[in-house]
């Protein structure tokens, strides 16, 4: 079931794409020459990118400080859930692009004394693939900020990742001793040791960016391998009791360690 949260978000974000794309589409192809809507159509939806881009690296620089899971609605489990940036930088992106693609529409067509406009072979080798292109950016953008991806899911049963590009499920006797460690803060991506032949699965890429998530990375590595060491504990994740219990007491060893 898709939290209310997300449905806001991938409203909000679906709305403002489509506004905003459309006003380039308006401003493009309006009548008569103009200076600066020609620069503001070409030239600002790459501004606007390159400046979440800074954000996007500033913000990114900073873990998050989230000590706690989401809850199931519909499902027993604990979910981590994405930052902002997660949100807003992939639709800058796509408005980006969705824009430079309408910029660069009326490039391609020219009219004619044929009452029916014409394109040429290379207009539709270079104008086709970037409207699939930009169509299949906007698609995937919008379902991942349906689904909520990237994300880490803990259920009695083991860990899922989940990624725009692929997912992967591991059975908790699956997972290799101590695994996963706490991440350095070099570290990009949440990477699990599994023991062959034990039920695991994985399809495409299951890239999880430790930075896009909502939740410290110490924090889900140390509920990982809490879970994987005591399985008595494994049927009751996703109920608010569990995860109370499982907050103090890793928070509580996260202080006896820092003593």
């Amino acid at each position: 079931m898709v939290s209310r949260v997300t449905m806001r978000r991938a409203f909000a974000v679906g709305v403002g794409i489509a506004a905003v794309s459309a006003g380039w589409f308006e401003a493009t192809y309006s009548d008569g020459p103009s200076y600066w809507r020609d620069f503001a159509v070409r030239m600002g939806p790459w501004l606007l990118y390159l400046l979440a881009m800074v954000l996007f690296a500033v913000r990114q620089r900073r873990l998050s400080r989230t000590v706690a899971f989401d809850l199931g609605e519909n499902d027993r489990a604990f979910r981590t859930r994405v930052k902002p940036e997660a949100v807003w930088y992939p639709a800058a992106m796509t408005v980006a692009l969705t824009a430079a693609f309408w910029a660069l529409g009326p490039s391609t067509w020219e009219a004619g004394a044929d009452p029916e406009w014409q394109l040429t072979v290379v207009e539709v080798v270079a104008t086709v693939p970037l409207g699939l292109a930009t169509v299949a950016l906007l698609g995937s953008q919008l379902y991942t900020l349906w689904a909520g991806l990237p994300a880490v899911v803990l259920t009695a049963h083991g860990v899922r990742l989940r990624s725009p590009f692929g997912y992967q499920v591991v059975p908790w006797n699956a997972l290799r001793a101590d695994c996963p460690p706490r991440p350095d803060p070099g570290d990009r991506f949440l990477h699990l040791a599994v023991e062959r032949g034990l039920g695991a699965r994985r399809r495409g890429l299951a890239l999880i960016p430790l930075p896009w998530l909502d939740i410290h990375p110490w924090f889900l590595a140390d509920a990982i391998r809490h879970y994987a060491a005591h399985p008595e504990h494994r049927a009751a994740i996703g109920t608010p009791e569990e995860h109370e219990r499982l907050r103090h007491l890793l928070l509580a060893g996260a202080g006896a360690a820092a003593a």
